[in-house]
């Protein structure tokens, strides 16, 4: 770049001006034509040169022209050195502009691109390029990284604009087979961070949407409008591995709406706990359940394996269906009736097995009384009331048994 600057300039320069050459005055060798003013310019094709100044109002050069050694090109009255233009100072070029001071194109050019014109700027058609390390705010030089571009930013973004829809980063190797790209998405206006093709197929990688929706390993979620999805497309992996330093009691997952915290997941030790709130500041109309063994009893417990499952494994459960109807509060609908076909948009009745805890508690509790009523009951009869039997037996010291009616006993009592 700087070769064709400096050509260039020469080329006008010499394009421009013919003076100074000592040579002596031919005169003209053929009338001028066309009616033009005859001598002393010569129409010909015989050299001329004349020692003293000439003044034109307009000069068109056709071929080369040369300028005398240490000579100017001044503009405006004032000539040579103390005027202002352009000069040769023992075969370099100069400048200055007016009120300024001579300097040399080469020096300064050189120094406006950090000492570096010509030697790793290069040009490939309408490319440009550049071999070697490119800093944008920061002296590469001055840093421990050998990264070949760095940025450093003082309050400003770093930014890539472009007229394309789908505008695409890549970081890898240059065949594509082994770089990850960082593109715009075209559906939702946000980006998408996409792993090489040759390393895992079609996986699309990570896509942040332009409304916050995160999507790992496809591109959207039309299902269910989720804001986090993740597909292990190959089905040998997990999905979410989440992990804490320690062996403490702590937060796995955290679960949060309007009012704040609702529940949580968290590890202790080699366990799993899942927490839902049921602080009783939370709560208001706290009583006893209705709720007990008379609906405990009405549930249908069933075996049966999910259409889907592979294997047919034999499962044993409740249906939401049947469930819905005698305890409600452990089902959660969809919305439809439960009998029609099951859409694809549609998430499946499902059943809390947890929320059926305390109806089994309570059960229980129900279920204990009444067998405490019973036992006291039968204490009460046989040790300080009555007994009553059709037949009384007592064991006899041989170990057989001797037994009376009523009416043998009345005889022997004289009754």
């Amino acid at each position: 770049m700087r070769l064709t600057f400096f050509t260039s300039a020469s080329a006008f320069i010499g394009f421009l001006l013919f003076a100074g050459v000592a040579f002596s005055w031919t005169g003209p060798s053929a009338a001028a034509p066309s009616g033009n003013v005859a001598a002393p310019v010569n129409v010909g094709t015989t050299n001329q040169v004349k020692d003293a100044s000439l003044g034109v109002n307009g000069l068109a050069v056709f071929g080369n022209s040369i300028l005398q050694a240490s000579s100017y090109l001044n503009w405006g009255t004032t000539s040579g050195s103390s005027g202002y233009g352009i000069r040769d100072n023992a075969g370099t070029l100069e400048f200055k502009n007016s009120g300024g001071s001579w300097a040399s194109i080469q020096s300064t050019v050189s120094t406006l691109c950090g000492g570096t014109c010509g030697s790793q700027w290069a040009t490939s058609g309408s490319a440009i390029y550049y071999i070697g390390q490119v800093g944008v705010g920061v002296d590469p030089s001055t840093t421990q990284d050998n990264n070949a571009l760095q940025v450093k930013s003082s309050g400003r973004n770093f930014a890539i604009f472009s007229n394309y829809v789908d505008t695409t980063l890549r970081i890898g190797g240059e065949t594509g087979s082994n770089n990850i790209t960082l593109k715009t998405d075209t559906e939702s206006q946000g980006i998408r961070l996409q792993p090489a093709a040759a390393s895992y197929g079609t996986l699309a990688g990570l896509t942040v949407s332009g409304v916050g929706k995160v999507y790992i390993g496809t591109t959207a979620d039309q299902t269910y409008n989720s804001q986090l999805t993740i597909l292990e497309e190959r089905g040998t992996d997990t999905p979410l591995n989440l992990k804490v330093g320690g062996t403490n009691a702590h937060s796995q997952i955290i679960f949060q709406n309007a009012n704040g915290l609702v529940g949580n997941i968290y590890s202790q030790g080699s366990a799993t706990v899942y927490n839902t709130s049921s602080d009783r500041r939370l709560k208001e109309d706290i009583r006893p359940t209705t709720l007990g063994l008379a609906q405990l009893m009405q549930i249908p417990v069933r075996d049966f394996s999910f259409i889907k499952d592979p294997t047919h494994t034999t499962t044993t459960g409740f249906i939401a269906q049947e469930l819905e109807p005698v305890f409600p509060a452990a089902v959660t609908t969809n919305g439809d009736d439960g009998m029609a076909p099951l859409s694809a948009h549609l998430m499946p009745w499902s059943v809390d097995y947890g929320r059926v805890t305390p109806l089994i508690v309570s059960a229980i509790q129900e279920l204990a009384r009444k067998v405490d009523d019973t036992a006291h009951l039968v204490v009460d009869t046989l040790t300080s009331r009555r007994v009553e039997t059709k037949e009384l037996c007592v064991q006899k010291s041989d170990g057989s048994d001797v037994c009376v009616t009523g009416d043998e006993l009345a005889k022997l009592l004289g009754k």
